[in-house]
């Protein structure tokens, strides 16, 4: 299976005043073709940075450097903006986390959904219209028709949810980013909203980064995973690998800090508390304060990648 993806030495940081925040620090991964990957980690882990930064879409204030951003043969860090205008929306979706401020609240549902196809040259007025009116159908909004004209303000959030799920594949995209596409819902939308995610991508054969801080939703419909943590790929694995085999400490707190059913034991909890991105310490693992099997050196030195199998790698000095 090709890649439609392949990221090198992704770095992103912002400055504010005299700080420098490390975002995202040295990341390199793949998506292939037609599968899903699913991006886990804590808040502040630099999860949506580092998709926001394939998209180029990080303020003026961020710095973006990578060997290479390789999206279908084009690198997208050699693109002008108006190149990157052309893939956004069209080739690469992104549903953001909040479906209310990603909404204009004074340009009716129709609209704002038909002005993908506009904008992309992909449709005429009419025909954008109808394409619409069917993919809300698709996103399972009843009486599309109606809906059509109404505005963010009438619908509920897993209504709104589905509104940008349709907008974003709408334009028959080859690669769809779902940032937190669940947050706030309750559980029954939320099992429906990733089952039509899981839908739209098998029926569409597309690619899926699905970032998420829910290890049951993140393994559900994933193929691959990856962890972050302070900015870094801890650990990269098949679901399979993820897990059975979970090897970094880190992954092996989370999994053990997740509800399970029938579970007798208690759950853990991972001590303390991320570090401050403005004050990380580069030299050594950024997960060294919270290890149970930290080591002298781990305090000292940037843990290596350390290939466990072909599919499975991780950054820890345990397994040197």
């Amino acid at each position: 299976m090709t890649n439609i993806l392949d990221v090198q030495a992704l770095k992103t940081e912002f400055r504010r005043k005299n700080t420098l925040i490390r975002a995202v620090n040295n990341i390199s991964f793949t998506i292939k073709k037609g599968s899903v990957l699913s991006i886990v980690g804590e808040s502040g882990s630099g999860k949506s940075v580092t998709m926001h930064s394939v998209l180029r879409l990080i303020p003026s204030t961020g710095k973006i450097v990578a060997e290479k951003i390789n999206f279908m043969g084009r690198d997208l860090m050699r693109l002008t903006e108006k190149e990157m205008r052309k893939i956004r929306g069209d080739q690469i979706s992104m549903i953001f986390q909040d479906p209310m401020s990603s909404l204009n609240p004074t340009i009716k549902i129709g609209r704002q959904i038909s002005e993908v196809l506009l904008w992309h040259h992909k449709a005429n007025p009419k025909e954008a219209k109808e394409r619409t009116i069917r993919m809300l159908h698709e996103v399972g909004i009843a009486s599309p028709i109606e809906r059509y004209n109404q505005y963010p303000f009438e619908f509920s959030g897993g209504m709104r949810q589905r509104v940008m799920i349709a907008m974003a594949l709408i334009g028959e995209p080859r690669l769809l980013i779902a940032d937190e596409p669940t947050t706030s819902l309750d559980v029954t939308v939320q099992a429906q909203i990733l089952a039509l995610i899981k839908k739209m991508q098998e029926q569409n054969k597309m690619s899926v980064v699905l970032i998420t801080h829910n290890l049951a939703v993140a393994t559900m419909m994933a193929d691959e995973m990856i962890v972050m943590y302070a900015g870094q790929i801890v650990e990269q694995a098949t679901k399979a690998e993820f897990l059975n085999r979970a090897s970094h400490p880190y992954t092996v707190a989370l999994l053990g800090s997740t509800p399970k059913l029938n579970m007798k034991e208690r759950l853990q909890s991972i001590p303390g508390q991320p570090p401050d991105l403005k004050n990380i310490n580069l030299e050594g693992c950024p997960f060294v304060d919270r290890c149970s099997a930290k080591m002298e050196r781990c305090s000292r030195e940037e843990p290596p990648a350390v290939q466990l199998s072909p599919t499975h790698r991780i950054r820890c000095w345990l397994y040197t």
